[in-house]
């Protein structure tokens, strides 16, 4: 088939992209009449009730898609009203949109209550996709004019050519979870075949090469014929994106995978994207990409210089009904019911420590506690003592290091007061949580995370603050031990205070840190016995017994930091100062830069008093130095203690343990996430 024919009407050359046109759009409003309680994302679930509503047709994923603004809610009631949108390619997709009222009318759905849509909702009408407008009774699958054409040639070519005059940047806004490929050469297996973050899609423009195979794929499969890939790739982009993970379990209960990434790909020069590129990223808003397209992933929007969608979205119906989002202030359009809740990965390094309460947040670790309920109130006993009793609607969450008890009748408690209680081992690592799906969701938070994090002026002003705090309290340490060889490092250091209030791009502070960095450890070296033959700092893996107590110590203070993230609703893994990479918790490792002088102290103590002598260590060929397991009980029971000293801030004139500090802290960067304050302090020692 030839797709350079000419078209009839207005002048438009018949390129392959135009296999995937037109575009049909029905805007669908349910009512449910009994509950439902979707996962986070309900692209999945909506998508298979929509496919048996049809019959299960086998080329369904080739015609039809939706767009789900409602995910972000876990639970609605009787009475509440859901939309969402459904899009069809061609010919056959207009006809599947045209039978889809009457089908869903008769429609005899299961009784599954582990299907969030089933027989608990009702069709209450059927709207235009972009104005809201209801329409005619008469839509039937023998009148499939009257369905909305949503996309055709003649408007694709409007909307490329209003691209190609645009001057500034364009953000390409991801609604819902894009699951793509990695480069061939460093796919692995499982989740490692998928992009984690930004770093994996900036090599060789990977975005806009899987924009291209996702579409091209699909135009090949409607008749298309096979066609060459994308040309002219190169694009001035910056992909700021991060993983989500999530799940759907079908009629059987099996779980499959739905995670991708959110975030947006700032295009600073759009104009200078070839024809193909321009088109592709027009036609992608209507029919997502990537995998999992069919089910609702991989959607995007591209704003317009004002904010504006080009191609409107509903917002979810509880917020403004009837109302398509570019007709919506700008305030409501980059935040309503796009993205997540507690269903990311919830994984964490280690800890130990006393409990303590500071705020509305327990934390309970050390020795093994019961926590139990009655008479509304949570009571926490260790050794028939009591810890703590409060009542449970004083409480926002509750942290359990270690192996403690909970009865299920505090459980079931806590769930009833919407109290998450959140389980991580005693050396720290997240486990999961316990938590009442009505209040799962953190999405709004962490958007607004990570729209404050995208700002290089508000992530350096948070990155300054830890920097500072950082040396400061290495001067602090050294000053405590202070010898001659130690004072003109000391002076050294004093200087890098001063150019780091000076610092406006993250490379400038990398290297002022890294200096003050070296000067400290090279006090420090003075400071170890020499038996210890410490040199500096090296990892991965510690190379001398120092060492191997600073990796496992800091593992340590990250696990605790990590998990109080967690604890307060803040994405781990989105930070302002550390890059982003697979696995690692950003955020954590920025806000444990305060608190790294306690690690260093307590193994410094430890060597010098000869609480722990050279031969407690075990060195392996290849392996590196590591503490044998009495020595390792020992030096994690001295930073425990290390933990529960009580401390003033600069801030406060209150002596509070280490622990609830860090927690201090974590709420401080909360409330600069929400708005709640300008701008974020980090914690320095008085």
């Amino acid at each position: 088939m030839n797709w350079r024919k000419n078209l009839s009407g207005p002048a438009v050359d018949r390129m392959w992209w135009h296999a995937l046109l037109p575009v049909y759009g029905l805007g669908i409003r349910m009512r449910f009449t009994g509950t439902s309680r979707p996962a986070i994302f309900h692209q999945a679930a909506l998508s298979a009730w929509l496919r048996s509503v049809l019959g299960s047709p086998e080329d369904y994923r080739l015609y039809l898609c939706s767009d789900v603004p409602e995910s972000g809610r876990c639970r609605f009631v009787a009475g509440e009203v859901y939309r969402f949108t459904v899009f069809g390619t061609g010919q056959r997709g207009r006809d599947y949109l045209a039978r889809l009222p009457d089908a869903i009318r008769r429609f005899q759905p299961g009784h599954d209550k582990a299907m969030p849509f089933r027989d608990n909702w009702r069709l209450e009408v059927v709207e235009h996709w972009n104005t809201a407008r209801p329409l005619p009774d008469k839509l039937t699958a023998e009148h499939a004019e009257h369905v909305p054409l949503a996309l055709d040639a003649n408007m694709l070519s409007d909307e490329t050519a209003f691209w190609r005059r645009q001057t500034g940047s364009v953000r390409m806004h991801f609604v819902s979870p894009w699951r793509v490929l990695r480069a061939k050469e460093k796919r692995g297996r499982g989740k490692k075949r998928y992009c984690y973050n930004a770093s994996d899609l900036s090599t060789d423009n990977l975005w806009l090469v899987r924009v291209d195979d996702s579409l091209r794929r699909l135009a090949e499969d409607l008749g298309a014929g096979e066609q060459p890939r994308l040309s002219g790739r190169s694009a001035d982009a910056s992909p700021d994106l991060f993983w989500v993970d999530a799940e759907y379990r079908d009629h059987q209960h099996r779980a499959q995978e739905m995670g991708g990434l959110l975030g947006e790909i700032v295009i600073r020069n759009i104009a200078g994207l070839s024809d193909e590129a321009l088109a592709l990223l027009v036609i992608g808003q209507h029919l997502g990409i990537g995998q999992r397209r069919v089910f609702g992933n991989g959607r995007y929007r591209l704003p317009d210089a004002e904010g504006r969608a080009r191609v409107a979205r509903f917002t979810a119906a509880d917020q403004f009904a009837g109302k398509p989002e570019n007709m919506l202030p700008e305030e409501h359009q980059a935040l309503l019911h796009e993205a997540t809740s507690s269903a990311l990965p919830q994984r964490l390094p280690e800890t130990i420590a006393p409990y303590g309460k500071h705020g509305q947040i327990l934390i309970v670790c050390g020795e093994p506690a019961r926590l139990f309920s009655g008479g509304g109130r949570a009571r926490i006993e260790r050794d028939g003592e009591c810890l703590m009793d409060s009542p449970w609607r004083y409480l926002d969450g509750i942290v359990l290091f270690g192996r403690h008890n909970i009865t299920m009748p505090a459980m079931l408690d806590a769930l009833a007061n919407d109290v998450p209680i959140h389980l991580a081992s005693g050396f720290g690592k997240y486990r999961g949580m316990v938590v009442n799906p009505d209040c799962a969701g953190n999405g709004e938070l962490w958007l607004k995370q990570q729209q404050l994090f995208a700002s290089d002026e508000h992530c350096m002003q948070g990155a300054r603050s830890v920097v500072d705090a950082r040396i400061r309290h290495m001067r602090e340490t050294l000053r405590r031990r202070e010898d001659d060889g130690c004072k003109a490092l000391v002076m050294s250091m004093k200087g890098c205070l001063r150019d780091v209030e000076h610092c406006l791009r993250r490379e400038q502070l990398n290297g002022v840190e890294g200096y003050a960095t070296r000067c400290y450890f090279e006090a420090l070296r003075l400071l170890v016995p020499a038996s210890y033959a410490f040199a500096g700092r090296n990892r991965h893996p510690p190379a001398d017994p120092f060492n191997a107590l600073l990796s496992l110590g800091y593992t340590y203070l990250y696990a605790h930091t990590d998990t109080l993230l967690r604890a307060e609703g803040l994405l781990p893994e989105r930070g302002f100062y550390h890059r982003e990479r697979s696995g690692h918790a950003a955020l954590a490792s920025d806000l444990m830069e305060p608190f790294r002088h306690v690690v260093e102290r307590c193994a410094l103590s430890m060597v010098q008093r000869g609480k722990l002598r050279v031969e407690d260590f075990i060195r392996e060929d290849g392996h590196g130095c590591r503490l044998s397991a009495t020595a390792r009980r020992m030096y994690l029971a001295a930073l425990s203690e290390a933990m529960r000293v009580p401390l003033k801030s600069v801030n406060s004139g209150e002596s509070i343990p280490l622990l609830d500090h860090m927690h201090s802290q974590v709420q401080a960067v909360k409330r600069w996430v929400t708005g709640a304050s300008d701008s974020f302090e980090a914690w320095r020692m008085r």
